[in-house]
């Protein structure tokens, strides 16, 4: 028992190091990847890989199933009543645009199953437009190859922080002339208001929720059961009374999530699941490539059509994070409101309809092939 609680110790402040690090980069995700880095390392060639070793499996899987309940209960908190409000006022176009990522990541993920000798689920995972901090724990559960899964979903990030900074400079509407009408929204609940009795509520309704995804066999139930019962007590909570519900939960909150989920995938990873990866980046960076693009130009449809500035909309509908992009909206000027009702609605989306979706498919009659990796076993 000491050397668990050692080893885990040891695991924990490297990969806080390591997240610590990479905020550098000046991504929301930076945490995620650096502990991730340093799990790895730890696991495999690390120093201390055979003292680390001890905690493999079980109890790594552990702190992934606690990142993700605080990963569910923070993107169910993100849904409040403006949200709500500002998609039903453009409920087409974002339904539409969201509905055509979608397909295109499926076609991305059925090419790259086909012509890069990918497994299915994998593939699947890997061009799903969701969020980094998501995906590859969801591939894990589903038996998926997380190490192909998260390098895939960080080049898309990565890709799409780059290249809006480009497709918004062709914009029309200057930076700085886009009237903000969110200007006083926050991404976090309010901290002034601190109610610890709401914190305590949000961890029982999240684990009910969990109980009740478990029940009716969804995948992926720590994530998607949390993040679920969480909005609609949320939002019943606001239709009702017409107010927001306070509770302590400070932004370190997603630090910590971000590290467990990384330090947990980390230690999944191992040198065959990168075997034959080439051909599987170059297909991947081209079809990330073809999607910004495919949502940029939808982003500049439905600013002919809504008369809302293309900064807002590309930076609404681009498959990037919600964190960043926006942080992003605040920076340029566009409104952030519209730009996080979309990214929050497309995150909700890919997360709750997508799992089963690619379980369904991967239990189809197509033929799976596996990337040199054993698939693992499914919970």
């Amino acid at each position: 028992m000491v050397k668990l609680v050692i080893s885990s110790l040891l695991i924990l402040t490297f990969c806080t190091v390591g997240g610590a690090a990479l905020t550098v980069l000046d991504l929301s995700v930076g945490w995620m990847i650096g502990s991730l880095l340093v799990s790895v390392l730890l696991f495999n060639a690390g120093p201390i890989k055979k003292q680390v070793e001890i905690v493999r499996g079980e109890i790594m899987g552990n702190w992934l199933k606690i990142g993700q309940l605080l990963l569910g209960i923070e993107l169910g908190l993100q849904l409040n009543l403006s949200i709500l409000i500002t998609i039903k006022n453009n409920i087409i176009p974002i339904a539409s645009t969201i509905v055509l990522s979608l397909l295109f990541s499926l076609g991305s993920g059925f090419l790259l199953f086909k012509f890069c000798k990918v497994d299915k689920l994998t593939s699947f995972y890997s061009t799903a437009p969701g969020g980094l901090s998501a995906m590859p724990g969801m591939a894990h559960e589903a038996g998926a190859n997380t190490g192909v899964v998260t390098i895939l979903q960080t080049m898309r990030i990565l890709l799409v922080v780059i290249s809006i900074p480009i497709f918004i400079s062709i914009s029309q509407n200057p930076i700085g002339e886009v009237k903000v009408t969110g200007s006083g929204y926050d991404l976090y609940l309010n901290k002034s208001d601190i109610d610890f009795i709401w914190t305590l509520i949000l961890f029982v309704i999240a684990f009910g929720g969990v109980a009740l995804v478990k029940r009716l066999r969804f995948p992926v139930p720590w994530l998607i059961g949390s993040m679920m019962v969480v909005a609609f007590a949320r939002t019943f909570y606001s239709l009702s009374l017409g107010d927001e519900f306070t509770a302590f939960w400070p932004e370190e909150v997603m630090v910590i999530s971000q590290i467990m989920i990384g330090a947990s995938i980390g230690s999944f990873f191992n040198k065959i699941m990168f075997t034959g990866i080439r051909k599987v980046l170059l297909f991947s960076f081209l079809s990330t490539i073809g999607l910004i693009f495919i949502m940029m130009l939808c982003a500049y449809m439905v600013s002919i059509l809504t008369g809302i500035p293309f900064v807002t909309t590309a930076l609404a509908f681009a498959p990037g994070g919600v964190a960043e992009m926006t942080t992003a909206s605040v920076i340029l000027q566009a409104d952030p409101l519209f730009v996080v009702a979309v990214q929050i609605l497309r995150v909700l989306i890919v997360n709750i309809t997508l799992p089963p979706l690619f379980s369904y498919l991967d239990k189809g009659g197509l033929e799976s092939i596996s990337l040199n990796a054993t698939k693992n076993d499914r919970k």
